[in-house]
């Protein structure tokens, strides 16, 4: 499972702070922040899934992250039009 984090309630100072950091900085830099926010987001969602599906394949991890970002019904579509495709090929 993954933790549930809430930077925003773990003090009113880093609050304040982050967000005058983001008021400060040009459009780019926000940007930039967005970016690397994603990534590590990204990033550690694929390693707690790992760590918790150790058994699973690269491609079912893959799709676990579909899941666990989107939500079941869009892991349903996709595991459907990945079947369809297969079938496509072997046809």
């Amino acid at each position: 499972m993954i933790p549930q984090i809430s930077f925003w309630s773990e003090s009113r100072r880093k609050q304040r702070l982050c967000i005058e950091l983001m008021r400060d900085a040009t459009f780019a830099e926000r940007f930039d922040m967005c970016r690397q926010m994603t990534s590590f987001v990204i990033t550690k969602v694929r390693e707690d899934i790992a760590r918790e599906h150790p058994d699973l394949t690269q491609e079912e991890r893959k799709l676990k992250f579909v899941e666990t970002v989107y939500g079941q019904e869009i892991a349903d579509g996709v595991r459907r039009d990945i079947r369809r495709r297969e079938s496509a090929h072997t046809q």
